[in-house]
């Protein structure tokens, strides 16, 4: 399944970022083979002329393909760009994830959850949509995320085969090193690097919404090598928008060099207890 999480963060002028991170594997389960894995996919989306960002858990063949086609359709939707109603957009999601479920063989049960961050009038929302095995539907739920000046960094929720040691490991680090940001990451860069859920691997992915609108990814440098949503970065050089950050959540360059302007960050950090 993998493992999905989000965190938003305030600064003293009361601009939020709202933040999506994802694992990158694929795990294919054949009945009396071993379980074979692919760490090189994209677990989350965004949209460049609308702000909202994607992520999912669950059956990846369904979503990668439906949630790939989603976004394009959005993208170029002038109904769905120019409304200002949570409803409306969120209904758009949610009746072509049941269109496509009604003709897609064996969805799995109950395990499959996209989660959408929105962003209107500088209001974040998040929608939540959950497959119904039994109903052979997804139901969506619509929450405010609440937004306050200068107040803590705050995670807006975990999904997946992961979640539970994700929560444990951010549990400890925010009580160690504070309710920051960079903290939720690294909880997620810990949670990889020691491999405690079999089903969640590869690198770190994540994109960002923030209060003015903009809609992007974030470049990371893990295990020495620069990943984009992902994908091993292969190009020689991005455009502006997109940013780099290494394991402690420091700013580099695409060649993984700290930026001058980086502040430092160190951990006490979660190890595992040995069995």
């Amino acid at each position: 399944m993998s493992t999905l999480t989000g965190f938003v963060s305030i600064d003293n002028k009361g601009n939020a970022t709202v933040a999506l991170l994802s694992d990158s594997r694929l795990t294919f389960i054949e009945r009396g083979k071993k379980d074979t894995n692919f760490d090189y996919s994209p677990k989350l989306f965004y949209l460049k002329s609308s702000p909202s960002i994607f992520g999912y858990c669950g059956d990846s063949i369904f979503v990668l393909g439906v949630l790939t086609q989603i976004c394009t359709a959005l993208d170029i939707s002038k109904t769905f760009i120019e409304s200002s109603s949570i409803n409306k957009k969120t209904d758009v999601v949610l009746d072509a994830l049941n269109e496509s479920a009604k003709y897609y063989p064996g969805l799995s049960q109950n395990t499959t959850q996209i989660v959408q961050i929105i962003n209107i009038g500088k209001k974040f929302f998040m929608c939540e949509y959950e497959y119904n095995g039994q109903k052979r539907k997804f139901n969506k739920m619509i929450s405010n995320i609440n937004i306050a000046k200068g107040a803590d960094s705050v995670c807006i929720g975990s999904w997946g085969s992961g979640r539970t040691f994700y929560k444990k490991i951010n549990s400890y680090m925010r009580d160690k090193n504070g309710k920051y940001s960079r903290v939720y990451f690294r909880s997620m860069v810990l949670l990889l690097k020691h491999e405690v859920d079999k089903m969640t691997g590869g690198a770190p992915q994540m994109v960002v919404l923030s209060s003015d609108g903009l809609a992007k990814p974030v470049g990371i440098q893990y295990k020495k090598q620069m990943y984009l949503l992902g994908l091993p970065h292969i190009f020689e050089k991005t455009l502006d928008i997109v940013e780099f950050r290494n394991e402690a959540y420091e700013f580099v360059n695409e060649n993984g060099t700290m930026k001058s302007r980086s502040q430092k960050h160190g951990y006490k950090d979660w190890i595992p207890t040995p069995s």
